[in-house]
């Protein structure tokens, strides 16, 4: 179930050049949808030209990836397996709160928190 963001739970984490999930040269804020298991799930807002998929966006410890809604599969970056299985359980039982939130960042909307993996 999507639950509005709350000030500090839906702070934007600033990536900047060392911080982005594909190393681009550039500053975004992506404002996170979810944490669990020391995984943090974010969302771009705008963000429909570089994968041309509905996605979101995963960081764990140094790893980061592109992650697609549709089926959970890496996109871009890497994540090391065990945690890539709880972002896909995580996808399966929030697939129609995801695309929801999609829809909201790609029109520039804040996107709602989504119920972390339990």
């Amino acid at each position: 179930m999507l639950e509005p963001l709350e000030p500090k739970a839906g702070q934007p984490i600033p990536v900047g050049e060392d911080q982005s999930v594909d190393a681009a040269p550039f500053r975004v804020v992506m404002p996170t949808i979810s944490m669990f298991y020391g995984i943090i799930v974010a969302l771009m807002y705008e963000d429909n030209d570089r994968h041309h998929l509905p996605h979101f966006h995963v960081r764990y410890q140094d790893f980061k990836a592109s992650i697609a809604i549709e089926d959970g599969r890496v996109l871009a970056g890497k994540f090391p397996p065990k945690q890539l299985k709880l972002v896909q359980a995580w996808v399966e039982l929030h697939r129609e709160d995801l695309f929801a939130d999609w829809t909201l960042a790609l029109n520039g909307e804040e996107p709602f928190r989504i119920a972390p993996l339990q």
